[in-house]
């Protein structure tokens, strides 16, 4: 049976936790089943009233452009042992996939263990992992320790940071810093403080029981920069697909200020996804109209997921699917390739993605 535990029913699950995350460390776990679970939802499949198979699903508030979503973060994805290959894991995601289509949701993420794990599955990654860097004039900064009452301001530089370099970021707010401090602590964590004229402009958090490696960076653009690696990091689905492309806008300096773009979309996981549409798109809004006697109508066709087997994330699937004739372009942009001529979508490669760093309160690997 496939079912969402009740609030006083989660600690049910710590025991498939701690046998699937083992790396974990005690003091964490007791502080994602103290804290994280108040208010996520854990959706498990039972067999004869043991749980077999279990996914996390953590809520966040996510801005997405000018536009806030209370969405799930997947997480704590876990098959028991002794009941491996027998498909329960599929069903656990077809279920939670449906379950946020039916609430509305445009999207979820994820950070995979295996990206063969979720490929199959619509999920596609869309960002690498990154290093934040003082620059040469932060040197001059001064250094001290967290104490409580840098709490507001830090919340307040985080966000900032994020709206300057992020079209898609979590809220930061005093709950969630509150719950970042415990995680913290949960692995003997602390934070360091760096100042120009008496206000904080950037800061670092460090954890870890046996060997202390840092957590975050946040730090104003005036005195750091960024370094993207190789190595691919969150994974993005698709939810509801009408929702999801309100979102999405013309550049600014786009020379034409409203397009339109018939296109078919298939989605083999959310059927309510699949047709033929006219996308309606301009500097403001976008949205999509389906179209009667689809089948009849030769346009380009979008899959959303496919593309899977790269990890390269300079493809228009980073903003709805992976269009036939869309090649890589030089990893500016994302464009549009229709009847000739092209349009620049808002989002590009280095604005749109979830970061290890665009969620340094919130998340790590394991949570």
């Amino acid at each position: 049976m496939i079912r969402y535990l009740e609030d006083g029913e989660k600690q049910k699950s710590r025991a498939l936790y701690e046998e699937a995350f083992h790396e974990d460390s005690p003091s964490f776990t007791e502080y994602y089943y103290r804290e994280k679970t108040k208010d996520n939802r854990i959706l498990v499949y039972e067999k004869e009233g043991e749980i077999a198979a279990m996914a996390h699903l953590n809520p966040y508030r996510v801005k997405l452009l000018d536009r806030e979503y209370r969405l799930d973060y997947v997480v704590a994805v876990a098959t028991g042992l002794a009941y491996r290959r027998q498909g329960l894991m599929r069903q656990l995601i077809e279920r939670f996939l449906r379950d946020m289509h039916e609430e509305g949701k445009p999207c979820t993420f994820l950070l995979p263990a295996d990206r063969a794990y979720y490929e199959p599955f619509g999920f596609v990654f869309v960002n690498h992992y990154t290093e934040r860097c003082f620059k040469e004039n932060a040197a001059g900064l001064a250094e001290r320790d967290y104490v409580p009452e840098d709490k507001s301001a830090l919340i307040a530089l985080t966000n900032l940071y994020l709206l300057s370099n992020y079209d898609v970021y979590c809220i930061r707010d005093a709950e969630g810093f509150e719950r970042y401090l415990k995680e913290l602590e949960s692995e003997k964590g602390y934070i360091k403080v760096y100042e120009h004229n008496a206000q904080p402009v950037a800061y670092r958090s460090f954890w870890g029981i046996e060997e202390s490696r840092e957590r975050d960076f946040i730090c104003l653009d005036e005195y750091a920069f960024t370094r993207t690696g190789d190595k691919p990091a969150y994974m993005f689905r698709i939810v509801r697909l009408k929702e999801f492309m309100k979102n999405i806008r013309l550049k600014p300096d786009s020379l034409r200020s409203i397009e339109s773009f018939k296109i078919r979309i298939r989605d083999d996981m959310i059927p309510e996804n699949n047709g033929t549409f006219l996308w309606n798109i301009s500097r403001y809004e976008s949205y999509l109209e389906k179209l009667e006697k689809e089948e009849s109508l030769e346009v380009p066709e979008f899959d959303i997921g496919d593309g899977g087997q790269r990890a390269d994330t300079a493809h228009f699937i980073l903003i709805i699917c992976q269009h036939k004739i869309i090649g890589k372009n030089a990893g500016i942009h994302l464009l549009i390739f229709q009847s000739g001529y092209r349009c620049g979508i808002v989002f590009n490669v280095q604005k749109f993605h979830f970061g290890c760093r665009i969620y340094p309160i919130f998340i790590q690997q394991s949570v």
